[in-house]
C-alpha cells in the first residue's frame, strides 16, 4: 500500500490544503463501515476450504455477463468453428495475468490462456507480428485475433497509471493486424474500463 497519506497528510493539514474535517469525515466513514461489518468484534475470519468447481461456474457466469462487444463490423463474430486463426499479442499466453491483482487463493491449473481457449474451437497459429501480413496471407488465415492488455503489476493498490489508454506499442500491433487485410478480432485484457 502506498505511503502517500503517512508521508504527506500531516503537512497538507498544517498548510491548510486539506481541511482536518475532511480527514475526520473520511476516517469516520471507514470506521463505521468496519463496525457495520463486525470487524471489531470478529477481526479474523474462519479459513474455509474453497470449492473451486462451484466458484469456477460462478466465475464463468459472471465473465459471460461482463464481456463487452464494442464493435462487430461486417459481422466478423462469431467466428465459425474450425476457422483458421492467426493470433498474437502480449496477453495471448498469459493465463496467470488474467486472474488479476485481487486474488487471495489461486490455483494455476484452473486458468487457461487465450491461445489455449482459441485452440479448443479453431485452427489457431501463433504468429510473429512483424510478419502478420505474410503469415496471414500465406497460410490462408480467415481472421487475426489480437490479444492486448496490461499485466497485473500495473493494477491494484499503489499501482495506478497516469494514462489508462492502450500503450503505444500495442496500438502499433493493432495497426499491423489491420494491414494483414484479414478480419481482425481484438481481445482486450485490462483490469479497468
Amino acid at each position: 500500500i502506498d505511503n502517500c497519506y503517512l508521508d504527506h497528510m500531516a503537512d497538507l493539514i498544517k498548510s491548510g490544503e486539506v481541511d482536518e474535517e475532511v480527514l475526520d469525515t473520511s476516517v469516520l466513514r471507514i470506521i463505521e463501515t468496519k463496525l457495520r461489518a463486525g470487524l471489531f468484534e470478529h477481526p479474523y475470519v474462519e479459513h474455509k476450504k474453497i470449492d473451486f468447481e462451484k466458484d469456477l461456474k460462478l466465475a464463468q457466469k459472471l465473465a459471460e455477463k461482463s464481456i463487452v462487444l464494442l464493435k462487430n463490423e461486417k459481422s466478423v463474430l462469431p467466428l465459425k468453428q474450425g476457422s483458421k486463426i492467426a493470433a498474437f499479442g502480449p496477453m495471448l499466453r498469459c493465463s496467470d495475468e488474467l486472474v488479476g491483482t485481487w486474488l487471495l487463493d489461486y490455483e494455476p491449473s484452473y486458468s487457461k490462456d487465450v491461445f489455449d481457449c482459441l485452440a479448443e474451437k479453431y485452427d489457431v497459429k501463433e504468429i510473429d507480428p512483424t510478419f502478420v501480413y505474410k503469415s496471414a496471407n500465406r497460410d490462408n488465415i480467415d481472421a487475426v485475433v489480437l490479444v492486448l492488455g496490461e499485466p497485473r503489476s500495473v493494477t491494484g493498490e499503489a499501482r495506478s497509471l497516469a494514462d489508462v489508454g492502450i500503450p503505444a506499442h500495442q496500438i502499433e500491433l493493432a495497426k499491423a493486424a489491420r494491414r494483414s487485410g484479414k478480419a481482425v478480432v481484438g481481445v482486450f485484457c485490462f483490469a479497468r474500463p
